[in-house]
């Protein structure tokens, strides 16, 4: 991220989430679609290049580019996965008795505008960098929502920032435990930011918290259509501006996380998930975009 600029990924994530539940088979893996209005009026058009493509002629059949794109686009799944695995678990911390949630980069997430009813107790704080923030509360109000009351922005540049600080600042009680959502950002980070972020989170944490997290696997260490996704992301000019960074294999995350304190780390089974959430799809979808998920717990 550089000074005062905000993150295209923020709306590219958004636009594939609701490119699923637009044009894929029902039922969707998760249903983002409001995010969809958080997305720049001049920004939605895009959405139309994650749709349907034309019947291929006999030519782009034989073309192996075209069969390489095409695994690309349907590997767009892992993110309303992705959408759904944050969700779950917060779902899981608030029948453990959490009573606040924090989103580590926040981006266009839409939760608190559809949260269920019966939450209101629960206490959002959306943590992002402060250009990408200010232009998603420039947005709402471009709408005319009305943000909820347990809803707190909380700007942050997490490289030169202190969240704890920050999460003070607008009334995190860092005597309760939370649930931390932490999506879409270790990858930006280099390996020295995430470990002390973890440790910044974990210094806030009473017993009972976690932290749900993704990472992203080395690149040596990938093959088939999540090889194809990095190789095609690495390649986008917006790589220029918000580079991959770091990297870790699974035993590498879990010792990183009990390194700096935290008490264990649960994997979620990604071949397994694969398994139960695609099973009897017909669109041929999948999760294979060289990124895993995680939980860790005090």
């Amino acid at each position: 991220m550089k000074e005062g600029k905000s993150s295209s990924t923020a709306w590219g994530v958004t636009l594939a989430r609701v490119a699923h539940v637009r044009f894929d088979d029902s039922p969707p893996i998760f249903d983002d679609s409001l995010a969809f209005d958080l997305v720049e009026t001049e920004i939605q058009p895009m959405l139309e290049h994650y749709g349907p493509k034309p019947a291929p002629d006999d030519r782009e059949k034989c073309d192996p580019a075209m069969d390489q794109l095409e695994k690309i686009r349907r590997a767009r799944a892992y993110l309303p996965l992705r959408q759904l695995y944050q969700e779950e678990r917060l779902a899981a911390a608030y029948e453990r008795g959490i009573r606040q949630y924090v989103l580590l980069g926040a981006g266009l997430d839409a939760y608190a505008f559809r949260q269920p009813p019966g939450r209101t107790d629960l206490s959002i704080f959306e943590v992002d960098f402060p250009a990408t923030q200010a232009e998603k509360l420039a947005r709402i109000k471009q709408l005319g929502w009305r943000a909820p009351a347990n809803l707190h922005f909380t700007p942050c540049d997490f490289e030169n920032g202190s969240l704890a600080e920050a999460l003070c600042r607008v009334g995190f009680d860092h005597h309760r435990p939370c649930y931390v959502a932490w999506m879409g950002v270790t990858v930006y980070l280099d390996g020295e930011t995430v470990r002390s972020t973890l440790a910044d989170v974990l210094s806030l944490a009473a017993t009972g918290t976690s932290i749900a997290f993704e990472y992203a696997l080395p690149i040596e260490d990938l093959s088939g259509t999540e090889l194809l996704c990095r190789e095609f992301s690495l390649a986008q000019k917006n790589r220029e501006r918000e580079p991959f960074r770091s990297h870790f294999r699974l035993a590498e995350i879990r010792q990183l996380a009990l390194d700096v304190g935290w008490k264990r780390l649960e994997a979620l089974d990604h071949e397994a998930t694969a398994e139960r959430i695609l099973s009897g799809r017909q669109d041929g979808l999948s999760i294979q975009m060289g990124f895993r998920l995680a939980e860790a717990f005090v």
